[in-house]
């Protein structure tokens, strides 16, 4: 695919599933805004990316935080795609696992995704087209042992 003149925003981009799709949209033209936690990691991906002939940038952004999505939105202004790669988890029986475990796992898989499609879909409408990529988990749809807060946080990404 050719993605020469767009720009490509990819959360957890500094590791794993997110550096790859990061290094791939790269490598087919696209500008890429890497967004992390971690600004080692994130200047790794966007060393190796600009190594490899792309052009990336990174930018830092704990979507844990209230408000966070919105301030990474503003920040990175409009784009073509965007790929929801953030999550977190916490593993453990359901009755050993607290509120504020759930919680913390519902703000950042749910709301900084809701969040974040909140701000930069009006503008892909605006500007004619776009994609949201939203990653989930088999998880959202099979029950497994200890993954409870997990997996319904991604079946509601899922919807």
């Amino acid at each position: 695919m050719d993605f020469q003149g767009k720009t490509v925003l990819v959360t957890g981009g500094t590791a794993g599933i997110g550096r790859a799709a990061a290094e791939r949209f790269a490598a087919e033209g696209a500008t890429v805004v890497v967004a992390g936690r971690d600004a080692g990691r994130g200047g790794e991906t966007v060393a190796a990316i600009e190594d490899a002939g792309g052009r990336a940038r990174f930018v830092a952004a704990d979507l844990a935080q209230p408000g966070a999505a919105e301030q990474l939105a503003a920040e990175v202004g409009p784009v073509d795609v965007l790929v929801n790669n953030t999550g977190v988890s916490t593993f453990g029986p359901t009755h050993e696992t607290s509120r504020r475990q759930v919680q913390a796992v519902l703000d950042v898989n749910v709301l900084s995704t809701f969040g974040l499609v909140a701000e930069l879909a009006p503008g892909m409408v605006e500007r004619g087209g776009g994609a949201i990529v939203n990653v989930s988990t088999m998880a959202a749809s099979v029950g497994l042992a200890g993954m409870a807060a997990y997996g319904a946080s991604k079946a509601a990404v899922d919807q």
